[in-house]
């Protein structure tokens, strides 16, 4: 009988989300813009490499948010830049792509340990079908590369190990980061552990794979999945993680062109709808591979760009005057 109640009540909300007014719901989140950097390559500002006129310039791939400050992966200008929560710039790494290989084609997602190591993920030229992972230890200095042959994956080319490369997988990599102590991807929804990074740091230079890619894990628990798979049915949506008290973060998009307008939903652990966060479109936003990122404090940021720069968007949740 209680089950049959959590599904009808479930039902009905999912069907009448898209309608409620956030204001309505338990929790409500502000925005505040952080960073707002113009294209080049001095501090604080982003490369920016032009396409044809017909197509959108192209920014940097990625962002991660740990511990207040945010790692943007400013890969024209071949650096990491570092940012305090208030936007401030911090400082700079920068590498050097033949140290890490010759044959590096771009890195194109980043991730951030708790003793603020970096993790750049790439892809290779030659071996075109394998990728790499750059380690960078928390002063800036590259320490090491761990392999990611093709064939880890295999269970996920459509096209079989021979026809595959590894562009296909990290173009297409739902989350890169640090969770639990581990270093993990998760691709095609499936979770895929790729080396402990306390195992790492102990291996210094030349690192490896620690622990097997597969199987892979599963990601949702049964009530995300659930939750998860109805959205998806009505619209383009993604899972985007959990903050530290265990409850998780969908987005989707609604509507195309200039009436797109994108959210994100924040659920409890038992199914309970906490927050809905609108995003408005912006028109002539240029493309870039992720545009949100949930922190493990619960803070949404999401960045936007134009012709004269980025700007990188917080929304986090309003704080009740208990007075």
């Amino acid at each position: 009988m209680r089950r049959m109640m959590f599904v009808l009540v479930l039902g009905v909300s999912l069907g009448l989300f898209s309608q409620v007014n956030p204001d309505t719901l338990p929790e409500k989140y502000v925005k505040k813009v952080i960073i707002e950097a113009k294209w080049g390559d001095g501090p604080g500002e982003f490369g920016m490499s032009p396409y044809p006129e017909s197509d959108p310039p192209v920014g940097p791939p990625n962002f991660y948010v740990h511990n207040d400050k945010i790692y943007v992966l400013d890969y024209l200008n071949r650096r990491v830049q570092v940012f305090d929560s208030r936007g401030g710039f911090l400082k700079e790494i920068r590498y050097n792509k033949k140290e890490i290989s010759d044959s590096l084609a771009s890195f194109v997602d980043i991730a951030v340990d708790n003793e603020e190591w970096v993790y750049l993920l790439g892809t290779l030229v030659y071996p075109a079908r394998d990728g790499i992972i750059a380690v960078f230890d928390n002063s800036g200095r590259y320490v090491g590369k761990i392999k990611l042959p093709i064939e880890l994956f295999a269970d996920e080319l459509l096209d079989g190990v021979k026809e595959g490369y590894f562009g296909q997988i990290a173009g297409g990599v739902d989350e890169f980061r640090v969770k639990d102590g581990a270093l993990v991807l998760r691709y095609e929804n499936k979770v895929y552990p790729l080396a402990h990074t306390n195992l790492l740091k102990g291996k210094g230079i030349g690192f490896s794979l620690t622990s097997p890619i597969r199987p892979p894990l599963k990601f949702y628990t049964h009530k995300e999945e659930t939750i998860f798979k109805k959205i998806k049915k009505k619209s383009w949506a993604q899972f985007r993680g959990r903050d530290k008290m265990g409850e998780f973060f969908i987005n989707r998009s609604i509507g195309i062109g200039e009436n797109r307008t994108d959210e994100v939903l924040k659920y409890d652990h038992s199914g309970k709808l906490l927050a809905r966060i609108v995003i408005p479109f912006s028109p002539g936003k240029f493309d870039i591979v992720r545009d949100l990122f949930v922190s493990d404090n619960g803070d949404v940021y999401y960045w936007t760009n134009d012709k004269d720069g980025l700007k990188i968007i917080k929304y986090s949740k309003e704080v009740k005057n208990e007075n």
